[in-house]
């Protein structure tokens, strides 16, 4: 069975991929693409991923302040975790670094990856349409949400650079490593984002048969938060909760951005080498797992949707 396009024919087809594995393989024998072939129709389709990703970005149209949220949205939790965190609890970053400061590129390496999975998974509900009516590769349909991920981004790094210019005038320091070491901190955002849009395939074609997804899915990020040094230094970390964190391989990824950027991050080699070899084997097998059951996800992608960064 071919997976890398559904069309409006998909729709009218009498058999699916459960009733086909009820009569049995030998009448309808179960032939899958292999990969190598899908990922080269996808490239060969490149030139449709940009309108897919142009609709991925909302406008917040039937609001009355209108894109203004895209910069509300991420700016109003990261002043209720400095008060939180740091009014509260008194976190405090290392090397002098004023937490803010900290925060905001803790933050920026952590959504990269959040919001990506979060967009993934919806990406069926949001824009199957696409897939059957342009009868474009299933793949375009997680990889355009992506699009999404990086205005999110770019609104972060224009809060990390006003803190940095404030804390430049206020303080007389600039905060921000200068240096090749920048291509370290680089270096840790793309693992953030390769994490995330593999973790994203695997939730993204699970999504569309399991609806229980979408609900358990804000419940695991928040832990998964907790046990990664987002909001405050590793050696801040619980006792308890420190054999998460150093096998968490998020853990890697978030202190190489701090030590690249800040060099207020501690990058061992050894967490360096797993985070690595986790986004390779993560990143394998969800190219595996999608190209066997994507197609069937999209068939079921007409569900009820709801806003994705609600499941933030």
């Amino acid at each position: 069975m071919s997976i890398p396009y559904a069309t409006a024919e998909d729709e009218d087809e009498v058999f699916t991929e459960e009733a086909e594995a009820e009569l049995g393989t030998a009448a309808f024998p179960q032939w899958r693409q292999p990969l190598p072939r899908s990922l080269r129709e996808t490239w060969e389709s490149r030139h449709l991923l940009r309108p897919m990703a142009a609709y991925a970005v909302p406008d917040y149209a039937q609001t009355h302040i209108g894109r203004w949220w895209l910069f509300l949205r991420p700016g109003l939790p990261i002043i209720a975790y400095s008060i939180v965190f740091a009014g509260i609890f008194g976190a405090k970053a290392p090397n002098g670094v004023p937490y803010l400061v900290f925060l905001l590129f803790g933050m920026q390496g952590w959504q990269l990856f959040q919001h990506t999975v979060v967009f993934e998974t919806r990406s069926f509900q949001r824009m199957g349409k696409f897939a059957r009516t342009l009868n474009v590769p299933l793949l375009f349909l997680p990889t355009a949400s992506i699009s999404r991920v990086l205005v999110n981004f770019g609104v972060y790094s224009v809060f990390g650079v006003a803190a940095l210019i404030y804390y430049a005038i206020a303080h007389q320091t600039l905060y921000l490593t200068v240096g090749p070491q920048l291509l370290a901190g680089i270096a840790g955002w793309i693992l953030c984002l390769i994490f995330g849009c593999a973790v994203g395939l695997f939730t993204a074609a699970l999504n569309a048969r399991v609806q229980d997804v979408r609900y358990t899915l804000p419940v695991v990020m928040q832990f998964l938060m907790l046990i990664t040094p987002v909001v405050y230094p590793l050696e801040q970390i619980p006792h308890e909760f420190q054999a998460l964190a150093q096998v968490n391989p998020l853990t890697g990824a978030m202190e190489l951005v701090r030590y690249g950027f800040l060099d207020a991050g501690q990058v061992h080699l050894l967490w360096l080498g797993w985070s690595v070899l986790a986004a390779g084997l993560t990143t394998l097998f969800a190219l595996l797992f999608f190209n066997r059951y994507a197609r069937v996800s999209a068939r079921r992608g007409d569900l009820d949707d709801e806003d994705e960064e609600a499941l933030a």
